[in-house]
């Protein structure tokens, strides 16, 4: 009878880590919290270069409040980046845009938030609502009119 209680309880914690394991893997939303941030830096990057006239800063709190909004407006589902030698095979063979998103000026500010998009739609990104700028989660499926969104608000 012990030895039947002890493979429940076996059972119950394996299931019981498992769970865990997906939730920390999925169901992770992009979703930028609240409006805190004065200054969206953003970088385009082709094949892992860039340079000075493809960087442009917003400090305008109507354009990045619309940048928000689209983002949050996407449902952007993430997963945890497991392989982040991929992700850096992707940034040295293609066109990328990426979005910092700062309190204070984005050059001198320890606490941004990253979002990085690909032009075949991948996002991938740093924790939301964290200091932690190194990218943790990649999106679940490609995010196809998300730069074309972005595209007309930053082009206005």
């Amino acid at each position: 009878m012990k030895s039947l209680i002890a493979s429940f309880i076996i059972i119950l914690l394996l299931a019981a880590c498992s769970t865990d394991d997906e939730q920390n893997n999925s169901n992770v939303r992009l979703e930028l919290e609240g409006n805190d941030y004065n200054t969206v830096l953003l970088q385009k990057n082709e094949e892992n270069q860039s340079s000075s006239d493809m960087t442009e800063q917003f400090n305008d709190e109507g354009t990045i409040d619309n940048i928000i909004s689209i983002i949050n407006e996407e449902n952007i589902k993430l997963n945890s980046i497991d392989e982040i030698d991929s992700i850096e095979d992707k940034m040295e063979l293609e066109t990328y845009y990426s979005f910092g998103f700062s309190e204070n000026d984005a050059a001198n500010s320890s606490s941004i938030f990253t979002f990085t998009i690909f032009e075949d739609g991948t996002v991938i990104s740093s924790s939301p609502n964290t200091d932690d700028s190194h990218y943790s989660f990649i999106s679940e499926d490609l995010q196809t009119n998300l730069l074309d969104r972005l595209e007309n608000i930053i082009n206005k």
